[in-house]
């Protein structure tokens, strides 16, 4: 097939080269200011909204005296108006259970406590404790162990080497005094990294480890970690559980597993400098420091290495009450605000459609790639067909 061109057409060619290769240089910064700017106005637009008003859900409130919860469905409690959620209520891990005896939130349900009484609600007990006759009080069956948890009585169940403790149960040491504890890789319990193993036992050594010279020994990419072997993840940016380590000594970041994007990403307070995509959830880099710091809508959590939203914002804590503001694409998941499955955590901490890092730029970056390697082939077509034969 030939080609042909006249001197017009190489030069719009050359010209359309220039333009395309510019344009694909620029592209970047034109995206990052996009990305800027959105970032920008949904700060604004957050920092312009209002605390709410005193007698409402979450505002102001005197236990005695005004201002009093305008709704009959709220209570006032620690001087905030919270909904009022009593015995056999639907409940989330940050509501307040209330009734005649002290109630906790277990199976999102407010139950009675241990060591309080049950005469008038014999059924409605915690999980693992029932209404002792003699006592009128809730205690724990057998199997069960009595814990303190956040200033709540409950009931934990015990279980033996190998079984399950998806539920929380308390591993019980085994054979002599080899230690157990719950692999959360699989929800078992198994034997402590570290502790004596054998034949016999040696399958029940935690995930990520081999049982050698009748040890349990965590093996590679496996690291030990408080009587379990945790996966070391390198990758900044790279996907992780909840039980791995975030650790890379060449880059020498802390990192940690950001809970909401499941991503390993860069804790508070540490250089952002060349990554400035990989900050945690809440955090930005910081165009003056080049660290990650918690954008307008976050604050600084209670751990000083992360960031946490406003309530029922992506990050930030829901209830029964307070719901994810964003219900379309978030979930309130164990009384925090997640986006769905389907959904990420995007650069303005929205839930956005699609993987992590599928923004869209790919694509635009592509059709720039193509349009440049487009006129790349018509110049070089152009000025071959030039050339004298």
């Amino acid at each position: 097939m030939t080609i042909l061109c006249d001197a017009s057409q190489r030069t719009r060619a050359s010209l359309q080269l220039a333009s395309t290769a510019d344009e694909f240089h620029t592209m970047a910064s034109r995206f990052s200011v996009g990305l800027l700017l959105v970032l920008t106005t949904v700060l604004e637009s957050s920092s312009a909204q209002t605390t709410a008003a005193p007698g409402t859900l979450g505002g102001a409130c005197a236990a005695s005296g005004s201002p009093s919860c305008a709704n009959s469905d709220n209570i006032c409690h620690n001087n905030t108006c919270v909904p009022f959620v009593g015995l056999g209520g639907t409940c989330s891990r940050f509501d307040t259970c209330h009734g005649k005896a002290s109630l906790a939130c277990v199976d999102s349900t407010c139950l009675i406590q241990v060591g309080q009484p049950c005469a008038d609600n014999r059924d409605k007990c915690v999980t693992g404790a029932q209404c002792n006759s003699s006592s009128s009080q809730c205690h724990c069956q057998v199997g069960y162990l009595d814990y303190d948890k956040d200033q709540e009585r409950k009931c934990r169940r015990q279980a033996d080497i190998g079984a399950d403790c998806s539920d929380g149960a308390d591993c019980v040491s085994y054979d002599n005094g080899v230690e157990l504890k719950c692999d959360f890789y699989k929800f078992t319990c198994v034997i402590k990294n570290g502790d004596r193993c054998d034949t016999n036992t040696e399958m029940f050594c935690p995930s990520g480890a081999e049982c050698q010279n009748n040890t349990c020994t965590c093996i590679t990419p496996y690291k030990s970690d408080k009587g379990a072997c945790s996966k070391v993840i390198s990758t900044l940016g790279g996907m992780c559980d909840s039980e791995d380590i975030c650790q890379n000594a060449t880059l020498g970041l802390d990192m940690d597993c950001d809970r909401f994007s499941g991503r390993c990403l860069l804790e508070v307070d540490q250089s952002c400098q060349g990554y400035p995509d990989m900050c945690s959830t809440g955090a930005v880099c910081s165009s003056t420091s080049n660290t990650c710091v918690c954008s307008g809508v976050y604050t600084l959590s209670d751990s000083a290495r992360s960031c946490q939203g406003r309530q029922g914002t992506v990050g930030g804590k829901c209830n029964s009450g307070n719901m994810c503001s964003d219900t379309a694409s978030a979930k309130c998941d164990d009384g925090y605000c997640l986006c769905k499955t389907g959904y990420f955590v995007a650069t303005n901490s929205s839930c956005v459609a699609g993987e992590s890092g599928d923004d869209g730029t790919d694509d635009n970056r592509n059709t720039a790639e193509i349009s440049l390697v487009s006129t790349i082939l018509l110049l070089a077509a152009c000025l071959l067909t030039s050339l004298p034969h």
